[in-house]
């Protein structure tokens, strides 16, 4: 699972889905069982409650979770990390993904040395995740591409720009879908041929990166 080619053990060990199942990222903890995890699917009425679900994670031990930076910030402000003891800390690691994470939340996460965190990004038309970064250090960052994934920056003319100038993202490799149902003319403006592979495909995604 991308836990695992992040460098997140999770199994054995009690994880939470706390993702409506009509979110892409919904499968994330589910491939967790494959590594060993226990998984406490959390009901609607404790998930979307910060406060409720900082209380499940400590009566039930939960020591992974995947989740928004909006919505961990509201965790933290529920009493997260107010265990008395560092030990007792939960969760021990978060997965963060759906939006980017505020470089102020970055630093107070990457601070916590008994938190393994990671972001993942991975837009819908490249299901589910397909770049990780450990939370650490000062800025945010993306990080690198998972396994069967590839990143490039490129410019308007899909020429790759140097290293450190602003381009456009793009993504190809073995999760790209096929594009978008009866909407040819979206499907060609975002799904494009690559130009370092023949034949091959890739998605724009619109975001800028370095």
């Amino acid at each position: 699972t991308i836990f695992a080619e992040a460098g997140l053990d999770v199994g054995p060990i009690q994880a939470a889905h706390t993702a409506g199942l009509g979110f892409d990222a919904a499968w994330d903890p589910v491939l967790w069982l494959v590594a060993g995890a226990s998984l406490h699917i959390v009901g609607d009425e404790i998930r979307r409650d910060a406060e409720a679900l900082v209380r499940f994670c400590r009566e039930h031990e939960i020591r992974a979770l995947e989740t928004t930076p909006s919505f961990v910030r509201q965790l933290i402000i529920s009493g997260l990390f107010d265990d008395e003891t560092e030990e007792d800390r939960v969760p021990l690691s978060l997965a963060l993904g759906g939006e980017a994470v505020p470089a102020d939340l970055w630093q107070e996460l990457a601070a916590n040395a008994k938190e393994r965190d990671h972001n993942f990004y991975g837009p819908t038309e490249f299901t589910i995740d397909s770049v990780t970064a450990a939370v650490a250090g000062d800025r945010p960052t993306i990080g690198h591409p998972i396994r069967n994934v590839r990143t490039m920056v490129l410019d308007q003319h899909l020429r790759e720009v140097p290293h450190g100038v602003v381009g456009d993202l793009y993504l190809a490799g073995a999760g790209i879908a096929s594009g978008y149902v009866n909407r040819p003319k979206e499907t060609a403006t975002r799904f494009v041929a690559g130009p370092l592979e023949p034949g091959a495909r890739m998605y724009r995604t619109g975001d800028l990166v370095r």
